[in-house]
C-alpha cells in the first residue's frame, strides 16, 4: 500500500473546533463553503486525503468488511447526517442507530447523497442546531 498525505485547511473562527471529514473520492474543497459558514461559531477544520491507486483499491476492499465493532466504542458525541434522497436505506440509518443509540440522527429533506451541496442552507442549518446543542 502507499504512501497517504492528510492536509488539514483552517478556516479560523472562534469557539469549538468542527472536525469535517469527507468520503474516499471527494475532497474536502467541497467542504470548505461549511467551514466558512460555521466559522463565526465554531473553528472549522477540514482534512482531505490523497489517494493513490493501490491505496484507493485497498480502501475499497477495507470497506466491505464489519466494522461494527470499531463503531459501537465510538466514544465522542456524533451526529450521523442522511438525505432523503442519498445512498443508504432506511433500514441501514436504522441499523446505524440501533448499533449506538447514542448516536443522534439527522435526515436533510430532499437532499441528495452530495446533500453538502445541493442541500446545502439545510445542511449548515442541522450542523448548526447540533453543534449549539
Amino acid at each position: 500500500m502507499g504512501d497517504v498525505e492528510l492536509a488539514v485547511t483552517d478556516r479560523g473562527g472562534s469557539g469549538p473546533v468542527v472536525v469535517l471529514l469527507h468520503g474516499l473520492a471527494g475532497s474536502s474543497r467541497e467542504l470548505l463553503p461549511t467551514a466558512d459558514a460555521l466559522s463565526d461559531s465554531f473553528r472549522a477544520d477540514g482534512l482531505r486525503a490523497r489517494f493513490d491507486a493501490d491505496v484507493m483499491r485497498a480502501t475499497i476492499a477495507a470497506v466491505q468488511e464489519d466494522r461494527w465493532p470499531e463503531w459501537e466504542q465510538l466514544e465522542p458525541p456524533t451526529l450521523a447526517v442522511f438525505a432523503e434522497h442519498g445512498m443508504f436505506t432506511a433500514e441501514q440509518q436504522d441499523e446505524l442507530i440501533r448499533r449506538r443509540p447514542q448516536t443522534e440522527r439527522a435526515v436533510i429533506a430532499s437532499g441528495s447523497h452530495d446533500a453538502h451541496l445541493d442541500a446545502f442552507d439545510r445542511w449548515i442549518d442541522v450542523l448548526r442546531g447540533y453543534l449549539r446543542s
